[in-house]
């Protein structure tokens, strides 16, 4: 177990680096003890090489005070020199999986201002604790390797670097950092609502140690595991480097028979990530449903394609191909000009003003949905031309499309626009995970 300072916080950063010089790093602060605790480390680190920190709180707008604590934190830092900023959460809640619903928007919400102030790096306070109860809800759910592997220390999206330097530090450790410098935090009462999972976790540690099995030994495994996964993954990128071809319509190809070929494990994975991409997913699906469609693609003959992950494959001509789903409907967006959205959590897109010779204002009626069978249909009447466009129908239909009151206004990659309308400026491919990052590493 680390005893806490800033040279053995500035040593574990060393081993997540390298950084550039003068970081800029965010800090997800809550206000809790260890968030706070990060917020303070991270700070004097950051100074000591020419940087900054800025501290991000989520307000989920879960309970009454949520907005008093925030306001709270601000005040903490401000007293201490170090910038805050407070993220509200604004969508409507859901009356179920509230936890995992606000945990999406936190990230969303964080990664979003990391995307738009150019800040590569946030940093989280999850501590030993924390990855002993996430070793003990996988073995429960009988997860596989990656799952035992619980949170690495590190974890590499498309443009975001996820830090946990708190892995080996105690809830306890923590606290009496704490206390030795005079910062108060606050208490959330929701650890101890014992209707989540987490919860119920946590109350089984003090019993386990006191039978031998320590939260730094859960660790200790989880971290094994994490060996077990780095290995398996580099199998994995050499087979996805042979055999699969991403392309920035949002669609994937493989090649069949270097996918049979290869360990039937990696394959999994192989599938698994390109899934995850091509359906801007965060995980991949079960094992048990990869299994599934692998031995479907190996048995070939009567493969009528199918829908797994968010995305439809298809097999022909010892080829696969893996296109987005498209479920009409699903992902129509009010839209306005000027705005820049991740659309579909795969397509960053800038709208620009309107054109013109625009006569009808049709700004206000402004939608981001797919292309569609229907969209492709008209386009096509309005534009032959598209015909020429040598892209798999599954593929044009799973298009980003931007319609108004009038109907279709622009499908940007396929260069078609309508004269006068509200155009797209930028639309690029941008998947929170790329089929080519292996993500997960050990510091």
């Amino acid at each position: 177990m680390t005893i806490l300072s800033d040279k053995s916080f500035a040593h574990k950063m060393a081993a997540l680096g390298p950084f550039e010089a003068e970081p800029h790093l965010a800090i997800a602060v809550s206000g809790g003890g260890d968030s706070m605790a990060l917020v303070l480390l991270a700070d004097q680190w950051a100074k000591a090489q020419g940087g900054q920190v800025t501290a991000l709180t989520v307000d989920h707008g879960l309970r009454a005070e949520s907005a008093r604590e925030a306001a709270q934190v601000a005040t903490w830092l401000q007293a201490r020199g170090i910038a805050h900023e407070i993220l509200p959460w604004t969508h409507p809640k859901p009356r179920t999986g509230v936890q995992k619903a606000a945990r999406e928007a936190r990230y969303a919400l964080m990664s979003e201002w990391c995307r738009r102030q150019g800040v590569l790096h946030l940093a989280l306070a999850h501590n030993l604790e924390d990855q002993a109860e996430t070793y003990l809800m996988r073995l429960g759910r009988g997860s596989g390797v990656d799952g035992l592997a619980a949170m690495p220390e590190c974890l590499e999206l498309t443009d975001i670097r996820l830090l946990r330097p708190l892995l080996d530090a105690s809830r306890q450790s923590l606290r009496e950092l704490l206390e030795a410098r005079g910062q108060d935090w606050v208490e959330d009462p929701s650890n101890e609502n014992t209707a989540y999972a987490r919860t119920r976790v946590r109350a089984l540690l003090s019993p386990l140690a006191g039978g031998g099995i320590s939260p730094k030994r859960l660790a200790k495994a989880a971290a094994r595991y994490g060996s077990a996964r780095l290995a398996l993954e580099n199998q994995t990128a050499r087979l996805l480097a042979e055999c699969v071809a991403v392309y920035p319509l949002g669609y994937a190809s493989l090649s069949f028979n270097a996918l049979m070929a290869a360990d039937q494990e990696i394959a999994y994975r192989a599938l698994s990530r390109v899934l995850c991409c091509i359906g801007g997913r965060q995980f991949g699906p079960s094992v048990e449903k990869l299994a599934r469609l692998y031995k479907s693609l190996r048995e070939g003959e009567g493969f009528r394609g199918r829908s797994l992950g968010g995305c439809r494959i298809d097999s022909s001509d010892r080829n696969i191909l893996i296109t987005r789903e498209v479920r009409s409907g699903v992902l129509s967006l009010v839209v306005r000009p000027g705005e820049t959205i991740h659309w579909d959590r795969r397509f960053k897109i800038t709208l620009g003003g309107v054109g013109a010779d625009e006569t009808n204002d049709n700004s206000s009626s402004l939608k981001l949905n797919f292309l569609g069978k229907q969209g492709w249909n008209t386009a096509l009447q309005q534009a032959p031309e598209l015909a020429d466009h040598h892209v798999a129908y599954a593929a044009k239909v799973s298009l980003p499309a931007l319609f108004d009151g009038e109907g279709i206004c622009q499908i940007p990659h396929l260069g078609y626009q309508r004269a006068g309308a509200a155009f797209i400026q930028k639309s690029q491919f941008c998947p929170p995970n790329s089929v080519s990052s292996q993500g997960f590493f050990l510091a």
